[in-house]
């Protein structure tokens, strides 16, 4: 590993030489472990040698040590015990540990998955998330993104008696004076902040935005009450906000390409401290605000190392900050199938394996090239491997994170989104020229390209009406033009074998559907019923549809009548399947494997 002298940014990929950033030379960076270290505070150059900082160092210590994953930590009011979920058997309960004695106990007991605790102001209720099927993990839509099937519960500490408060909502964070609950729900419509009494009654939407297709969750009060700091997800790009109570305007923290998670104010409001990804891993950085709640600088990174530390929580006195470091990554695998039937004539393979983020593969044309996302280089970029020698190569270069690439169907360039520009748009790659265009622009979300049978035209999902519809344009970025009125949902977009239609999957009023609309207009016609939807990719005879549902199981769907059918999930509940794509001949089927591989609180002092 390499790491930048003058921005400490680390780097997997040994044969760099100079820093992507800031053009320094990079030396060589061999961590102590794969913990999290701190970034430790420089010394006043006026200091007597040998004499020690005015300040205590910053101080790094582990709270939790079970082999099972430990996360969302929360604070209590006295800032001595911290509430967290530990898994056992497959589902996560909410435990209570006191930091000072070490005594910990669980507090939720059940079959269902309970996540995302937060402290009532007295001490005396917790109130957390929990799921609402048994024996079924709650389990976000994307990496950091948002959760579904799951209402808000409160236990009372010492009777462990629990009681619903809030259906259909996440993220719970109670007011100063705990007379009102925020929580990030879809009541009306996208995901958006909202508020209740500290009964549940009396519900109030907080935020609202120009597109349905930006979500925004996990509120946190400010100290006096005043605002609500949150995070903003707009497809692969994630900031942080804050909104004014008394206004209702909101203020951009972050709005980068950088993924930004998990923003949590510190007790002064001198501070709002979020995990990031800009320094190269997933670490701790802080912004520093305002008395008008915005931005007063750049930000300050906290934490450095391999690990992911997310799920922010500053302790009421300022004097902790607890977070979890994950350990997790995709990985992208393939599955031996019948092209006939789907079904696995095989186990599963490995394909593109390493400690880092590779993910999205799509199958070049003669099936002998994988174009896929990776951030090996401490960027989100566009990759390119060799199904036959197992090398992989880089495509594009810089920050501004590039995602899921396919390929034209003459194999000779491969359309994928960024938001290298700033906003979300479509990019085009020439693999022979090494030319890259940007085909789209403006301040719409635009993703999931998918060129047509002929290469002359690209579906893609674009927000620019207010909520993600199917758009289609030429090749080169021109005449582009809605197809569709009725909303859109998932990341895969498919065309019709004539080169006459797209395949979408609606949200259907509450009943998810698979549909198909004609480029030549008119109303979009339902197709039989697809399991999933979301992640579609069809057979090479376009006789079937195989899908992931709940990001665990394959199933395939056939169009010619049938129902669909589960054809693959792995013995292990941890693990998660994403993005499949069958292979041009139909004998493979591409997909990300991803699985937790730990997880633990821990805590830093003398930070502020």
């Amino acid at each position: 590993m390499k790491r930048c002298p003058t921005c400490q940014r680390v780097y997997a990929d040994d044969s760099l030489k100079f820093c992507r950033a800031d053009g320094a030379e990079l030396s060589v960076y061999v961590p102590e472990s794969e913990k999290t270290l701190m970034k430790l505070p420089t010394l006043d150059d006026n200091l007597v040698a040998g004499s020690l900082p005015a300040t205590p160092l910053p101080r790094l210590s582990q709270l939790t040590f079970s082999e099972a994953i430990e996360e969302y930590p929360a604070w209590s009011p006295d800032n001595e015990t911290i509430a967290f979920s530990r898994e056992e058997s497959g589902i996560r309960s909410i435990f209570v540990k006191n930091i000072l004695s070490g005594e910990e106990h669980r507090l939720t007991k059940g079959d269902y998955d309970d996540i995302q605790p937060t402290w009532s102001p007295e001490g005396n209720i917790v109130l957390f998330v929990r799921s609402r099927n048994r024996k079924v993990k709650l389990e976000p839509g994307d990496v950091f993104g948002i959760f579904l099937d799951g209402d808000v519960w409160a236990i009372d500490v010492a009777t462990q008696r629990e009681t619903i408060l809030i259906q259909k909502a996440f993220n719970p964070d109670c007011s100063p004076d705990g007379k009102r609950i925020a929580f990030d729900a879809s009541w009306a419509g996208p995901r958006r902040i909202w508020a209740v009494d500290r009964l549940g009654h009396n519900p109030q939407q907080l935020t609202s935005d120009v597109s349905e297709g930006i979500s925004h969750v996990r509120p946190r009060w400010s100290p006096d009450g005043s605002r609500i700091v949150f995070q903003n997800i707009e497809r692969t790009k994630f900031d942080v906000r804050v909104l004014d109570l008394a206004n209702g305007k909101t203020n951009w923290i972050t709005n980068d390409a950088v993924q930004d998670l998990n923003p949590d104010w510190s007790p002064t409001g001198r501070f709002i401290y979020f995990s990031s990804y800009r320094g190269g891993g997933i670490n701790i950085w802080r912004a520093v605000m305002s008395p008008q709640g915005t931005n007063a600088g750049p930000p300050q990174q906290l934490t450095i190392g391999a690990g992911q530390d997310v799920q922010v929580a500053v302790s009421g006195n300022g004097k902790r900050l607890a977070f979890s470091i994950l350990k997790q990554n995709a990985d992208i695998w393939r599955l031996p199938v019948s092209p006939e039937t789907g079904k696995p004539v095989g186990e599963p393979q490995e394909l593109i394996t390493t400690t880092r983020e590779d993910s999205r593969g799509a199958w070049s044309p003669d099936a002998k090239m994988i174009a896929f996302n990776s951030d090996r280089t401490g960027e989100m970029n566009i990759w390119l491997h060799s199904v036959e020698t197992g090398e992989s190569r880089q495509l594009t270069k810089g920050p501004g994170g590039d995602f899921q690439p396919n390929w034209s169907p003459d194999g000779d360039g491969i359309a994928f989104f960024s938001t290298r520009a700033g906003t979300a748009d479509i990019w085009y790659f020439d693999i022979n020229s090494a030319d890259l265009k940007r085909l789209t622009s403006g301040e719409s979300v635009d993703v999931n390209p998918f060129f047509s049978p002929d290469g002359k035209l690209i579906a893609y999902n674009s927000d620019q009406s207010g909520r993600p519809e199917v758009w289609v344009m030429n090749f080169d970025g021109s005449e582009a033009r809605q197809l569709t009125d009725i909303g859109l949902m998932g990341h895969f977009l498919r065309w019709h074998p004539s080169g006459r239609a797209v395949i979408f999957r609606c949200p259907g009023g509450g009943s998810p559907t698979t549909m198909k609309v004609s480029l030549d207009g008119g109303d979009p016609e339902a197709l039989p019923e697809v399991a999933g939807g979301s992640h579609m990719s069809f057979s090479p005879d376009y006789s079937r549809i195989i899908d992931v549902i709940g990001h665990k199981a394959l199933w395939v769907s056939p169009l010619n009548g049938g129902q669909p059918e589960k054809v693959f999930e792995f013995d292990d509940p941890d693990v998660r399947i994403d993005y499949p794509v069958w292979s041009p001949n139909g004998q493979w089927v591409l997909f990300d494997r991803f699985r937790p591989q730990g997880g633990d609180i821990w805590m830093l002092e003398n930070f502020e």
